[in-house]
């Protein structure tokens, strides 16, 4: 039984469908695409294909808590997987609000707390977000500009280190360990697959 990790599908709904057909799950680290592209999704995808929401999602549907968005956050305890959506957008000058960028991108300072709050009591074995930690980036891109988002989720791996962290945003494949982590960031529709026995067993 696999699960797939799948890498931000900005838009390219085809290329997206034929990398889930063969897989139980899936998981999109988010950048699925904007109204039209989750409009489809809720349309023509079954059950267990969910979305992670990054900072290039419709958000009116992406913050919904309903499937397929995975919401602020969202616990797989069958196989030990939490999720955390948002980004910070460095190009949002040149996006329209309310249809291509939305103020609501990363989560509140609130939702934040809610977030490390709930993962420091679940102690997950896998981390899924749209971006990384804020000292994981500064190793693996050398950016030091900071976010919201990237410090909730440092606050999150300063109290508990996960087995693995699959993040996208950065449009780069990499997968090095960092202090006994396995970090690992997809490149666009670029697909980690864990096995279900793995999980269990790992």
């Amino acid at each position: 039984m696999k699960i797939k990790i799948i890498g931000d599908a900005h838009g390219e709904l085809r290329k997206y469908k034929k990398a889930i057909k063969d897989c139980h799950m899936s998981i999109c680290v988010g950048d699925f695409g904007f109204k039209k592209e989750w409009t489809w999704h809720i349309k023509n995808i079954g059950p267990n294909h969910w979305i992670n929401p990054g900072n290039h999602d419709y958000m009116p549907m992406a913050v919904k808590d309903e499937y397929p968005s995975t919401g602020n956050s969202k616990y797989f305890e069958e196989y030990s997987i939490f999720t955390v959506r948002g980004a910070d957008s460095i190009d949002k000058h040149h996006r329209v609000e309310g249809k291509t960028f939305f103020s609501n991108e990363e989560m509140s300072y609130a939702e934040s707390l809610q977030v490390v709050d709930n993962y420091l009591k679940i102690k997950p074995k896998i981390v899924v977000s749209h971006d990384c930690p804020q000292r994981i980036m500064s190793m693996l891109f050398g950016y030091t500009d900071k976010s919201t988002t990237r410090q909730a989720l440092q606050a999150m791996l300063d109290d508990h280190k996960p087995d693995f962290w699959i993040f996208g945003h950065h449009h780069h494949s990499l997968n090095e360990i960092i202090d006994g982590v396995r970090f690992i960031c997809l490149d666009e529709l670029e697909q980690y697959i864990f096995n279900f026995n793995d999980i269990n067993n790992g």
